[in-house]
């Protein structure tokens, strides 16, 4: 069985659950916000599930159910599920070994000392019979951190274009987000196939320092991290003149 590209959500009960099953892939689906669990396996072994985006469900966002054995599961994006991320008591594999590493936990505490992108001390799957020996420390599968050029000094009242590109590693397409560092942003943009530079603009109304951030996101609400450039809109020069010194000027200038 091959369950790959869906988007599955909004379900009364489970965003999918799967039972006496062996040999399957379940790739690359966006799961979220079902009235249950994200993904549900029962009595299934042998099942290759990773790439997949599970956020957001009422309750654990992977339960793998008795008897499920010597399944993979790596590269997986698990966000915000209301119980836990996943429940496992059967002691299945959760990494894909270094350094391809295991999956993204929004939960993980540990430290990336080495900057290596996987996590220095494994993350214990709740059931405490499995572990992810290399946890991810961004979310797998996220666009790159955009690229973002433009004007870095200008004057209040004044239009200035922008532009920001990014690249999604599996070719989805990008959104993207602009925040002008004074309280206002750009919303998300519509969506551009990776690779495609955007443009946008903006007037600053007074004058300041500010931090201009763009962030991308793919199809799956992958996002990378904020990407920055600094405006400067300073103060206008102003000139004070004193009279009687020009007056005398004048004066001199007809004796």
């Amino acid at each position: 069985m091959i369950i790959h590209n869906n988007k599955i959500s909004d379900n009364r009960w489970h965003g999918f659950r799967m039972e006496y099953s062996s040999n399957s892939d379940i790739t690359r689906n966006y799961v979220s916000n079902n009235h249950g669990f994200g993904l549900y396996l029962w009595e299934s072994s042998s099942t290759n599930i990773s790439e997949n985006t599970i956020k957001q469900n009422f309750w654990d966002g992977i339960n793998l159910g008795d008897y499920c054995e010597n399944n993979n599961l790596y590269h997986n994006n698990l966000i915000d599920n209301n119980l836990d991320n996943a429940y496992d008591k059967w002691g299945n594999i959760w990494d894909d070994g270094y350094p391809s590493g295991g999956n993204y936990w929004d939960d993980y505490t540990g430290e990336d000392n080495d900057n290596d992108g996987i996590g220095d001390t494994p993350y214990v799957i709740p059931g405490e019979k499995s572990i992810d020996n290399y946890p991810l420390m961004k979310t797998f599968g996220s666009p790159s951190n955009p690229t973002i050029t433009g004007p870095i000094y200008g004057k209040p009242g004044i239009r200035y274009n922008y532009s920001a590109l990014s690249f999604d590693p599996d070719d989805d397409n990008i959104s993207y987000f602009f925040d002008w560092g004074d309280g206002t942003n750009s919303d998300w943009t519509s969506f551009v196939q990776s690779g495609t530079e955007i443009y946008v603009s903006y007037t600053w109304k007074n004058i300041g320092t500010y931090e201009i951030k763009v962030k991308a996101k793919d199809v799956y609400e992958l996002e990378s991290d904020w990407s920055t450039l600094e405006m400067i809109v300073p103060k206008n020069k102003t000139y004070k003149f004193d009279l009687s010194n020009i007056f005398q000027i004048l004066i001199k200038l007809f004796e």
